[in-house]
């Protein structure tokens, strides 16, 4: 976590005293069963259906 990180290396509490530590982002691993291309599906199926959601109102 943050504090653990800000525990451990002093300096980076009085860099980012205020502000936020961690960036918003993503991780993404397999097992070895997962291929690109389905990870690429996924992806864009994703999208899709993100914005059916947002033309029906559902992120208002």
């Amino acid at each position: 976590s943050s504090h653990k990180v800000q525990r451990e290396f002093p300096a980076i509490r009085k860099r980012y005293w205020g502000c936020r530590f961690w960036g918003r982002g993503y991780f993404s691993t397999t097992n070895g069963a997962i291929t690109e291309d389905i990870v690429l599906q996924y992806r864009d199926r994703r999208g899709e259906h993100r914005l059916g959601q947002q033309q029906h109102g559902a992120w208002t």
